[in-house]
């Protein structure tokens, strides 16, 4: 191995439909343990997460673009600007998907269904697929005060 360590994610690759803390942060530790992870990211704007504050300063103390949440959550990965709410956009995130061990997400629950993304259709696309999902309101069918909302994320509740 060439004197080198070798990660024990490394040659795992993850596709991350994620935003807002619980999906990016869990992604962004399986990069760090080695796993090639691919964000998928909006054309436009990116991960909403870029804007958010605090942002980082320059030399002279101005306020920059970058976020210093964004890349917080996001070392390690690669990204690709994509929108699969488009029909040509879903198409290329399912054959990264086809391609990939694991997709991580945490859309509001529903959402990627609207755009053509459920259960079954992901499942088809990778054949010994594993995913998680990050449920910060629940899923749909299960009873509770948030099942329809969009908080952050379980764990900026916790």
């Amino acid at each position: 191995m060439n004197g080198q360590t070798r990660l024990p994610l490394e040659g795992i690759t993850v596709i991350e439909v994620g935003r807002f803390i619980s999906a990016p942060w869990a992604a962004q530790l399986l990069a760090d343990f080695g796993a090639d992870v691919i964000k998928i990211e909006h054309p436009v704007g990116g991960d909403l997460m870029r804007m958010s504050g605090p942002h980082l300063l320059d030399a002279e103390g101005n306020k920059t673009q970058e976020s210093a949440y964004y890349l917080s959550t996001n070392r390690n990965k690669r990204s690709v600007a994509l929108d699969y709410t488009r029909p040509e956009g879903r198409e290329v995130l399912l054959q990264r998907i086809g391609r990939a061990d694991v997709l991580l997400e945490n859309a509001r629950p529903g959402s990627l269904t609207k755009h053509g993304l459920d259960d079954t259709i992901v499942a088809g696309a990778n054949r010994q697929p594993s995913g998680a999902r990050s449920r910060g309101s629940g899923s749909p069918g299960r009873a509770g005060i948030w099942r329809d909302s969009t908080p952050p994320s379980r764990l900026s509740r916790a």
